[in-house]
C-alpha cells in the first residue's frame, strides 16, 4: 500500500506528518489482517504492507479494494493532491505459491510492478499480478 502524492504530503505538511499519517493507515490495515498468520507492517519510507499467507487473489483483491476505499473514506485532508482533495492510496496485490528454489524477492518484484502500474493508471486503484 503507497499514498499517492506521498512527496507532495511530505513537502505540504511536513516529514514528521506523514510519518504519523503511515502509521494510522497501518493500523487500519491490520483490522483487515484477521486470521492467524496475517501480519500488518511499515515496509518503508511511504508504505506499508499487509500479508495474508494462503490468501487465494480474489480474495486478496477483494480485501485491497475494502482497505482503499477505508482510506479514502477517512477524508485525510491532501491539499496538494493531483486531482484530489483527500489521501488516496494505490495497492498492488501479488500472489505466489513458495517453491524451494524461488527467492521471497520474487514476490517483492510482483507487488512493485502492480504498485507502478496502480500509480501509472493515477492511484486510488487496486492492481493485481
Amino acid at each position: 500500500v503507497d499514498m499517492d502524492d506521498y512527496e507532495t504530503y511530505v513537502d505540504t505538511y511536513g516529514r514528521q506528518s506523514a510519518d504519523t499519517l503511515l502509521k494510522r493507515i497501518g493500523q487500519t490495515l491490520k483490522g483487515f489482517g484477521r486470521r492467524a498468520g496475517d501480519s500488518a507492517g511499515r515496509y518503508d519510507e511511504s508504505r506499508v504492507a499487509l500479508v495474508l499467507p494462503g490468501c487465494d487473489a480474489r480474495s486478496a483483491t477483494k480485501i485491497a479494494e475494502a482497505m482503499r476505499k477505508r482510506v479514502e473514506g477517512q477524508n485525510i485532508p491532501h491539499a496538494n493532491a493531483r486531482g484530489r482533495s483527500a489521501l488516496t492510496v494505490h495497492i498492488g496485490v501479488a500472489m505466489l505459491k513458495p517453491t524451494r528454489s524461488m527467492l521471497p524477492a520474487e514476490l517483492v518484484k510482483r507487488v512493485e510492478a502492480a504498485l507502478y502500474e496502480a500509480r501509472f493508471q493515477g492511484g486510488n486503484k487496486v492492481v493485481t499480478y
